[in-house]
């Protein structure tokens, strides 16, 4: 009887270590590496007024999120900040979109206007007055619109759509960008650009070098300088 309690504790101890172990062996698979977020820059674009083809100008910052290469754009609509997450493929997705975009632009439109005439994607929208407060995934429709002097812009649109945790709807957003600020949209979230930036990362967290003598280089320069200039460099 003895001897079967402690096999029965003995197979009890060897399960909880077995499980144990695989817990921090997870643990250890799901751990990222932090990389801060870089900025790629701000454009100064329009939105259409509801229900009009009333222009209003608005700013766009683009933000790089390195950890997994999503994109997000902000803006602020009707008091509320807006953010738009596309994941890398859609990112590349609105890329092309865009040179598609252009090039029915220099060419001229050959077909019909329509919803979503260079595509969709599915996004993530979050949105609040002053943080964070609410969560959508509308699916964001590329396609042009005649406006200003009958001219076709860029559109980035969705419909609205229930929030993932309360009852309240997302914002439609429609979001409008000529020819030239199409061009300043591609130099930021374009391949070249993200690729240089994600190297320059690599390379910031690769970098290890020891150089010798480097007190002595330090002292050597400062010589240079006079002892107040020293003072002050140190302080």
């Amino acid at each position: 009887m003895l001897k079967s309690t402690f096999k029965y504790f003995s197979l009890l101890f060897v399960c909880f270590l077995f499980f144990s172990c695989n817990t921090i062996k997870k643990a250890k698979k799901e751990e990222n590496l932090s990389l801060p977020s870089r900025r790629l820059g701000k454009i100064t674009a329009s939105i259409v007024k509801r229900n009009s083809k009333e222009l209003l100008p608005r700013e766009y910052s683009f933000v790089l999120i390195t950890q997994n290469k999503k994109l997000r754009i902000h803006h602020k609509l009707l008091g509320d900040n807006i953010w738009i997450f596309f994941d890398d493929e859609d990112r590349k997705n609105l890329i092309s979109a865009i040179e598609n975009y252009l090039e029915n632009y220099k060419k001229g439109f050959s077909e019909k206007k329509q919803k979503a005439y260079f595509g969709k994607v599915p996004s993530q929208m979050v949105w609040g007055l002053l943080n964070a407060a609410h969560t959508a995934e509308p699916t964001m429709r590329f396609e042009y619109e005649n406006l200003k002097n009958n001219k076709p812009y860029f559109i980035i649109a969705n419909a609205t759509v229930k929030s993932l945790k309360d009852d309240s709807n997302c914002p439609a957003v429609k979001m409008a960008f000529s020819p030239a600020q199409c061009k300043k949209v591609l130099d930021l979230i374009g391949e070249e650009n993200v690729s240089s930036i994600m190297q320059n990362i690599k390379k910031d967290f690769e970098e290890y070098d020891e150089q010798d003598n480097f007190e002595e280089d330090i002292f050597d320069t400062k010589t240079e300088l006079s002892n107040e200039e020293f003072n002050e460099e140190f302080d």
